[in-house]
């Protein structure tokens, strides 16, 4: 997404949005990703505007979730061995968010998914709470 607004690719009516919401421009974008002392992060933090009731449901904002968590299998899940036979399990709040991309991705690689939770701490509580 940050790519196709820095290289004008993004549909205008998004890419109008994207910057009324961030109003950042694409040079200034680029020179916070190499600048930012937690460029992961700072990128990351994009991620909330797939989820936005302006764009929720566009073709736009579902084919980008969808590319990037196949990009995800292909280059990590794919290469364990015998991945298909583990369940999917996710901690963290982009695969929390879009839950049902994930899924959908995870049954099209031949997983099936697991428990898919926010934050870590949720798994530790319950865990003591035994």
């Amino acid at each position: 997404m940050i790519r196709d607004f820095i290289r004008g690719h993004m549909p205008h009516d998004i890419r109008e949005h994207f910057y009324n919401v961030y109003r950042v421009s694409p040079d200034e974008l680029i020179d916070r990703v190499y600048a930012d002392p937690m460029p992961n992060r700072y990128c990351a933090s994009f991620t909330r505007f797939l989820g936005g009731e302006q764009v929720f449901g566009h073709d736009y904002s579902e084919n980008v979730k969808r590319e990037c968590f196949r990009d995800f299998f292909r280059n990590i899940i794919v290469h364990y061995p015998d991945y298909s036979a583990y369940l999917f399990n996710c901690v963290g709040s982009i695969g929390w968010v879009f839950k049902d991309t994930l899924t959908l991705i995870a049954n099209e690689f031949g997983m099936e998914t697991g428990k898919i939770i926010q934050s870590p701490m949720e798994g530790l509580i319950a865990y003591h709470q035994i």
